[in-house]
């Protein structure tokens, strides 16, 4: 069977975790998936290189949702997922964020520099990240100004609707 070039990325990512001891990698099971954020910003930046220059950041859909319905463009301003950055990109202010950059140079010296593309506020979805702005708000027919959430994954909020609590198996 043929392998995904994702897959191999994330196979990449794993080994190399492994090697440097990196803690990350075991608050995601041990294994990166080709799934997630750094598997398909590598397979982007090798297969994209006259576009190289022009990246600026990288989201996820719930990030960019929130900014979206916002207003916000500068990738500064961003309100970033807790629940998305540290299941998808190995983010925990355990270690001061992401995994250093040393780490992702190895990986491929593309990456060089990719921390500081990262730049926002990472919040939990208990935090206001905007107001809705009055072109959503009137293309959707709801109010400007109510508030939007920083946003989650759709199982995470799924299971607390669902009524699953802290300790609940």
């Amino acid at each position: 069977m043929v392998r995904p070039p994702r897959q191999i990325r994330a196979e990449e990512i794993t080994r190399l975790a492994h090697q440097e001891g990196l803690e990350a990698i075991q608050w995601c099971g041990g294994v990166y998936s080709h799934e997630w954020g750094f598997s398909k910003l590598l397979h982007w930046l090798r297969h994209n290189p006259e576009k190289r220059d022009l990246l600026v950041t990288a989201l996820e859909h719930c990030d960019m949702m929130a900014a979206t319905l916002t207003g916000v463009t500068d990738p500064r301003l961003l309100k970033r997922s807790i629940c998305a950055m540290g299941h998808k990109w190995m983010w925990n202010p355990r270690w001061g964020g992401l995994p250093p950059q040393e780490f992702f140079s190895k990986v491929d010296p593309l990456f060089e520099g990719i921390r500081d593309k990262f730049t926002g506020e990472y919040a939990t979805s208990d935090v206001i990240a905007g107001h809705l702005t009055s072109y959503w708000a009137e293309r959707l027919g709801l109010q400007p100004g109510i508030p939007i959430p920083v946003g989650a994954f759709d199982a995470h909020w799924d299971a607390i609707g669902a009524g699953c609590r802290l300790g609940t198996w």
